[in-house]
């Protein structure tokens, strides 16, 4: 057995049968081997941050991982800064990267790159099979460590993949044996001290039961209940709890957070700025605010949740807590400006809709309008490089082919991955992208001010603009295969929400800037 022919067979024993494509030359040996199995799905894409965002999306929905084919050093460069999210995200993905053949690599060729360590600075493992048989053990290792949520490389030499010498070995049997749970004493004090203490949650602390979990802890302690800003997936909708989020602005978080003598930590990170300011802190809590990690062995946050609650229903415990008032029981931050736009949105979501959010400066509204929306599911963008919403919707779409995808993109960053038009396209998914056409960098412009104190001088303020050419994105997505419409009133975005919601496929509607400065 040839080395290609190995690698596909032990992906597909691994359950990973999704490969997202921009192969080279290095890889055609594996287009090859894919085209003879009806097992594996091959969905090609334009480009290499494409098929890395899609293997972050499948995931969040899924909880398996997808590989990406990509070419060498190049192509994974390319899908780098996507790769970067998918890790902040906890999304398992498997990168099967080309390499050229090792007695080529003596050669100082066009091509010729220190890939490992490309690999190295985002995969939690890489592994690079000199021969053909190593490489069923190699996939086999990269690929238990995608499906506990990590990034991982493959790395394939030209002559490994046409080698012979390959033999194929099932994955030995796993046993899953779940750990013991431990929660902090020192946490579980905490949340029995009220208002004082603020539970933060995160990762898999946001699926409805969970979150369902939490509002009880609320009611029966009186802590406060928060979300990080940005989350990987979020359970929203009416029969969910609602809590508001860390807002994104540094000085309102800071002075949110400063009411807290305690937070408690379940699947959140420590809560950090998500830039740095001259004269302002790194950390957005008071300085003597304790932080504490309800899961003391970092186990699932879940199933803490489910522990403290169940915790708390013993009398021992309960004569711990003092008992709230009705106002206690929830956060009062910052009001959030209500927009039509937003509130139009809302009503108009489908059941059962993911919405793939890539939008901070249009419909700043729209998390908390959500809230009575139908149910739905929230993704958004934990690593912050921009190009982000496209890639996921696709991955996301194929997860869960009976969902409606609503990405919400601003125009500058969409242009980091307009390709995905082509792919979602190709592959005929039900994804509504909402392109909120500020004609601006809208968020610089807003940092601009914000780090200066005044607003962008008109030299600075050219070069946030993307009106000089404007962008024409109804052409442009037509071009590339997607149906599209402009929206220059609430009137027309609403009627082209009703269109689009209502017809299988691909679509996309232009939100114009009038509308947006109304």
């Amino acid at each position: 057995m040839i080395g290609s022919e190995c690698l596909v067979k032990a992906l597909e024993a691994q359950e990973i049968r999704l490969v997202f494509t921009n192969p080279g030359t290095s890889e055609v040996g594996f287009i090859a081997e894919i085209a003879k199995t009806n097992k594996t799905r091959a969905v090609p894409v334009l480009f290499e941050g494409i098929a890395a965002g899609a293997a972050d999306g499948f995931y969040r929905m899924t909880g398996r991982p997808a590989a990406t084919l990509l070419h060498v050093g190049p192509g994974l460069a390319n899908a780098w800064s996507a790769l970067h999210n998918a890790a902040k995200a906890g999304s398992g993905v498997v990168n099967i990267v080309g390499q050229l053949s090792q007695a080529h690599l003596a050669h100082e060729s066009p091509l010729q790159s220190d890939l490992v360590a490309l690999a190295s600075s985002v995969s939690s493992l890489v592994r690079y099979p000199t021969s053909a048989g190593q490489v069923g053990g190699d996939v086999h290792a990269v690929s238990d460590a995608a499906q506990q949520g990590k990034v991982t490389t493959l790395v394939i030499a030209n002559d490994v993949g046409w080698s012979e010498g390959a033999e194929f070995v099932a994955p030995p049997a796993t046993v899953d044996v779940p750990g013991t749970l431990t929660l902090d004493p020192a946490a579980m004090t905490a949340l029995a001290e009220g208002t004082k203490t603020l539970l933060l949650l995160g990762g898999g602390a946001l699926r409805t039961e969970a979150l369902q979990d939490a509002a009880a802890i609320a009611a029966a302690t009186g802590c406060h209940v928060m979300l990080e800003w940005a989350n990987a997936r979020c359970d929203r909708g009416v029969g969910v709890p609602a809590f508001a989020r860390i807002p994104y602005q540094l000085d309102d978080a800071i002075r949110i957070l400063a009411a807290y003598d305690a937070i408690v930590l379940c699947g959140a990170a420590e809560p950090i700025a998500f830039f740095n300011y001259r004269d302002t802190p790194s950390r957005l809590s008071a300085a003597q605010a304790r932080l504490l990690s309800l899961q003391a062995n970092r186990g699932d946050p879940a199933a803490a949740l489910r522990d403290e609650r169940v915790e708390l229903a013993s009398k021992a415990y309960r004569s711990l807590c003092r008992a709230p008032k009705a106002s206690e029981t929830g956060t009062d931050p910052t009001p959030v400006k209500r927009d039509s736009i937003s509130d139009l949105i809302a009503a108009k979501m489908p059941e059962g809709a993911i919405v793939v959010n890539e939008s901070i400066t249009s419909a700043g509204g729209l998390f908390a309008a959500s809230a009575t929306a139908a149910r739905h599911t929230w993704l958004e963008n934990r690593g912050g490089s921009i190009g982000f919403a496209l890639p996921v919707s696709i991955g996301a779409a194929i997860a869960s082919p009976a969902s409606r995808v609503v990405a919400l993109c601003g125009d500058g960053s969409t242009m980091y991955s307009v390709q995905a038009l082509w792919t979602i396209a190709r592959e005929k998914l039900d994804v509504t992208v909402v392109i909120f056409a500020n004609k601006a960098y809208g968020i610089l412009i807003a940092e601009m001010e914000r780090a200066t104190g005044k607003p962008a001088d008109c030299r600075s303020n050219a070069l946030l603009q993307l009106d000089d050419p404007a962008i024409d994105w109804v052409s442009m997505a037509r071009s590339l295969g997607v149906e599209s419409m402009h929206a220059n009133s609430l009137e027309d975005f609403e009627t082209a929400l009703s269109t689009a919601f209502g017809v299988p496929g691909p679509n996309l509607i232009e939100v114009a800037t009038e509308l947006l400065d109304n």
